[in-house]
């Protein structure tokens, strides 16, 4: 059978791997215990290329349409990330913040890829705004019962203190209501004292200040852990 372009749903992705090869995007683990590789078409849609029968029926047997997770309030609105967020991601991404892991920031095609990828089965990226002014990011991937979450502000200015708490408990019920987990997890920088008020005052406790994550597939940096239970 000829090789064929099928798209692959979000939904269905359970996890990302390194692509052993150069031109790879990325191997991916489906619900149904498949792996298949993996690439990103001009749309922003997942894709692979096949001429496995299982593997076909299975993706065109369940596909659907990206899931879009939106909350709104009368100021504040928080919704999945999306293809067209790229040229802002790429211009925030290559600016020096308490975020930055390193002095070269990413190319665009990193910028497409990262989006590309955050959405699976156990995670998800959003974007956050006021006023109807993006400013900044919030994600969560969940592993083995805990829950890491992921709050990037760029536009520091343009939001309150009350709508960055009630950002991080919308996302955290829908993630409590929607998985089984025991925790929450995140992990900023030593030096990043502006995160570091934010879940002091949400009531996360400090663990450690010499934790091991990674913020690629090759590289691991060291920050400051910090958790709060499910309850309490």
């Amino acid at each position: 059978m000829k090789s064929i372009e099928v798209i692959v749903p979000r939904e269905l992705v359970k996890k990302h791997y390194p692509h052993p090869e150069f031109y790879g995007e990325s191997i991916v683990e489906l619900k149904n215990g498949m792996d298949t590789d993996i690439y990103t078409n001009e749309d922003g849609y997942l894709f692979t290329i096949t001429n496995e029968d299982e593997l076909i029926e299975y993706l065109q047997e369940n596909y659907m349409d990206d899931q879009v997770v939106l909350f709104e309030s009368i100021q504040l609105q928080i919704r999945s990330i999306n293809h067209q967020d790229t040229d802002l991601l790429f211009a925030w991404f290559n600016k020096k913040t308490n975020y930055s892991y390193n002095d070269l920031g990413l190319d665009k095609d990193s910028v497409i890829t990262y989006i590309s990828h955050s959405r699976t089965v156990y995670s998800h990226l959003l974007m956050i705004s006021v006023n109807e002014i993006n400013l900044g990011l919030i994600g969560y991937t969940v592993i083995d019962g805990v829950a890491i979450i992921n709050l990037e502000i760029y536009l520091k200015d343009k939001i309150q203190d009350s709508e960055i708490d009630e950002t991080l408990r919308l996302i955290m019920d829908y993630v409590a209501k929607n998985y089984d987990i025991q925790k929450f997890q995140t992990i900023v920088f030593s030096d990043d004292e502006y995160s570091k008020k934010i879940l002091v005052r949400n009531d996360f406790k400090f663990i450690d200040d010499d934790y091991e994550f990674a913020v690629s597939f090759e590289d691991i940096k060291k920050g400051s852990l910090f958790e709060k239970p499910l309850r309490g």
